[in-house]
């Protein structure tokens, strides 16, 4: 992960998925690192931490990337897709059929199950504290963010919140419709990463 980035996150948690190795490299035959899980909090540069030091460092250092993508190959080749319109493409495939629009509404609230369950319970007690002060909507924002948000931050839970429902097993249950539309897909590095750390990691 060093070799790959450069230096070792902070907040490295572990190695989420891997892959063989090419002929090429034939001196080491051990399986190389494709993602990582980080911690959501405590995360971002050495400056960035620096800055945050103090007894809101961890309020101040948010890290909602729960997957991160580190294949330097793999993240070049997401790159040259992007750059070829690749998003819209997948976009508008998405957005035509209804399973696919439920299926990534699913991908997004099991990421953002997943990143409030990896915090560990103190910290989660703090950001739930964090949030009730009256005289601090940003730190109510961050526990939205931590807690709801999905894939690359995107903000599925506004759907829920206009029938009441928290969740997308509740609206499924409820009378209302699920949405036709898909929230907007921001990055296909994070997708990928989700997709490679929780369903094919090796």
């Amino acid at each position: 992960v060093k070799q790959q980035l450069g230096y070792l996150p902070s907040n490295f948690v572990r190695v989420s998925a891997w892959k063989d190795r090419s002929n090429s490299d034939a001196d080491n035959k051990l399986p190389a690192p494709v993602a990582i899980q980080t911690y959501p909090l405590h995360g971002g540069s050495e400056r960035r931490q620096a800055k945050a030091k103090g007894s809101s460092f961890m309020l101040s250092s948010p890290f909602p990337t729960l997957f991160w993508l580190t294949d330097p190959e793999i993240c070049r080749a997401i790159s040259e897709l992007e750059r070829r319109g690749s998003i819209h493409e997948i976009q508008t495939m998405i957005e035509q059929s209804a399973d696919l629009t439920d299926r990534l509404f699913q991908s997004h609230e099991e990421y953002a199950r997943l990143r409030w369950s990896s915090i560990t319970t103190e910290d989660q007690k703090v950001l739930e504290a964090a949030s009730k002060r009256i005289e601090s909507s940003s730190l109510s924002r961050m526990h939205d963010m931590m807690k709801h948000s999905g894939i690359a931050g995107s903000n599925v839970t506004a759907f829920l919140q206009t029938s009441n429902c928290t969740t997308l097993e509740k609206q499924k249950s409820s009378s209302h419709a699920l949405p036709t539309s898909a929230p907007p897909i921001k990055c296909l590095h994070a997708h990928y990463a989700h997709h490679r750390s929780t369903t094919n990691t090796r």
